[in-house]
């Protein structure tokens, strides 16, 4: 695969993974019932895994340098962006007496 077609991808996933988790932030704060909050988050892991393997495909294209680098640290960024808002949807699972939190 073309390095521009792996990194339009990543994009796209990027993307598609930045919707998600405002899904499941719009869910939180219309204090949405657990059944929603739970698909939101289902959808959420697995854009995960899909923005993960495009991730992946764009770090094995890039030679190492800055490019690489900076590919890297806008993923760590959007990683901690997950975890916080899974962290806040288990906080909100719990608290309704049904969650994994």
């Amino acid at each position: 695969m073309k390095l521009e077609t792996t990194k339009r991808r990543q994009q796209i996933e990027q993307r598609r993974l930045r919707d998600a988790i405002i899904q499941v932030l719009k869910q939180l704060e219309t204090d949405s019932n657990e059944i929603a909050v739970t698909n939101a988050l289902s959808a959420l892991d697995a854009q995960y895994a899909e923005a993960r393997r495009a991730q992946v495909a764009l770090e094995d294209a890039l030679p190492d340098g800055e490019a690489l680098e900076a590919t890297l640290r806008e993923w760590h960024e959007l990683s901690n962006e997950v975890f916080e808002t899974r962290n806040q949807a288990g906080i909100f699972l719990k608290e309704k007496g049904n969650g994994p939190a």
